[in-house]
């Protein structure tokens, strides 16, 4: 056999070269997180904070929400069974007096939040703190 053939046979059994290899992938993952704080702050007693805010005659309908702060005279309509409530508010107290020459007094504290039925109407304060109170007036549902 020839030179040429033999090495003509050489290079035909060696085959096809291996493809170059691939560069070693590379996988990133990628991971964020979030955190989200969320603080409430307890509701202040203050005008902004009560419906009516200081507008005391629109409770002579019996259905308003103010804001009080020292002594207040709430006028009430005589339907409700008094003509007025006088509220005085301290730092941790609410005291409320209702006169009607017909109906009689009524006295009340409330310590806090609280609510009082008396005739036809309800008084509740909704928000209470040291810079004064919120009170929501609703006709008396029984």
């Amino acid at each position: 056999m020839s030179r040429i053939a033999l090495l003509a046979l050489v290079l035909a059994g060696c085959g096809q070269a291996a493809p170059p290899a691939a560069p070693p992938s590379s996988t990133s993952t990628s991971t964020t997180t979030t955190t989200t704080t969320t603080t409430s702050t307890p509701p202040t007693a203050s005008p902004a904070a009560a419906a009516q805010g200081v507008d005391y005659a629109s409770c002579t309908d019996g259905t308003c929400e103010v804001f009080v702060n020292g002594e207040v005279t709430i006028p009430l309509a005589p339907e409700f069974g008094f003509t007025t409530f006088v509220v005085t508010r301290t730092p941790d107290l609410t005291k409320v007096f209702g006169g009607d020459p017909v109906n009689g007094n009524l006295r009340a504290e409330i310590g806090g939040k609280g609510h009082l039925n008396s005739n036809g109407i309800t008084m509740e304060v909704v928000i209470s703190t040291e810079s004064g109170a919120v009170l929501r007036f609703s006709p008396r549902k029984d």
